[in-house]
């Protein structure tokens, strides 16, 4: 298990940025120390009436190491978030690269029911840690980077999701589904819920693991204190060149009634409770407002320590 804790000891990189002209995006590469907001990508998504939209905040970070994509392909919505990991080097084109080859798959990928789709993001897993794993500097020389991942495909009234590390995906049920509850998500531990908002992903970080031997009686206490320090390490992320750990989810999805999909980096969770997400999510307002409510969520925390923070809404429009 490797060590890939953040830090903000960065030379910044004034040259550095990229567009993508075919299709709506966030993730520009910033510079410098001061929050800086990327404009809302905005769009709908005609079948279904889907709208969607997406922030990404530098923090006091010297580089923004997140890259988001979203938008349309034919009969499926898609959206990506990816964290590039600042413990080490490169995250920034980490994130970028992911971001770019997995929007591009999912956008040809035929739509199979679960064990297709399984499928298919394992070999997807091999293929982006593959990628990640033999990025190279102008030299030559690899360039030991890495990435968090969180995507969500919507197509045919169904929501297909993949994650790797700490970057997280979050269900708003609808109004009318408040009260029945997702079978499909009866067995979440409660503390990834809080009446109605679903962590729909598990964080692949040695916390994970730890939590799961204290519940399973095979480590005390002590032990338990003393290994809580590095529970933030991730214990799967893109880039490894052994990655075997993925996420993989199949659920109904329509938008209807206020349902919603927040796909998030840490550095938004970490800074923003889940019951102020869950507060913010289910205001009858435009998606572009609700990203808008999150963004001054954040700012509002004035945190000096402040890490990247990006996410994509997914909902319809209310008003």
């Amino acid at each position: 298990m490797k060590e890939p804790k953040r830090d903000s000891r960065f030379t910044i990189d004034t040259d550095t940025d990229f567009d993508h002209k075919d299709h709506d995006h966030t993730g520009h590469i910033h510079t410098g120390r001061t929050r800086i907001l990327q404009e809302p990508a905005e769009g709908t998504f005609r079948e279904g009436k889907l709208s969607y939209s997406a922030i990404s905040l530098q923090g006091t970070r010297n580089r923004q190491e997140d890259s988001l994509l979203c938008g349309r392909r034919d009969d499926r919505l898609i959206a990506v978030v990816c964290d590039g990991i600042g413990g080490m080097d490169n995250g920034h084109i980490a994130s970028r690269t992911v971001a770019d080859l997995l929007f591009a798959d999912l956008g040809k990928v035929p739509v199979m029911g679960e064990e297709g789709m399984h499928a298919f993001f394992q070999r997807e897993m091999e293929r982006l840690d593959d990628a990640v794993f033999g990025l190279r500097d102008p030299s030559g020389r690899r360039m030991n980077a890495g990435t968090t991942v969180v995507a969500a495909l919507v197509c045919g009234g169904w929501l297909h999701w993949f994650s790797m590390g700490d970057s997280r995906l979050y269900l708003l049920q609808g109004r009318r589904q408040q009260n029945q509850g997702l079978r499909c998500l009866e067995q979440q531990d409660r503390d990834s819920r809080s009446q109605g908002l679903y962590c729909l992903t598990t964080d692949h970080n040695y916390g994970a693991v730890l939590e799961a031997r204290r519940r399973a009686g095979t480590i005390g206490q002590a032990q338990y204190r003393q290994e809580s320090g590095k529970r933030e390490w991730l214990t799967s992320y893109l880039g490894m060149g052994i990655a075997e750990q993925f996420d993989y989810g199949r659920i109904p999805f329509t938008g209807d009634a206020g349902e919603k999909l927040l796909l998030c980096s840490d550095g938004l969770y970490k800074t923003v409770s889940q019951e102020e997400l869950q507060e913010i999510l289910r205001k009858p307002t435009s998606i572009n407002a609700i990203s808008r409510q999150l963004q001054e969520a954040v700012l509002r925390k004035n945190d000096p320590a402040q890490d990247n923070a990006s996410w994509i809404v997914v909902g319809r429009e209310e008003m």
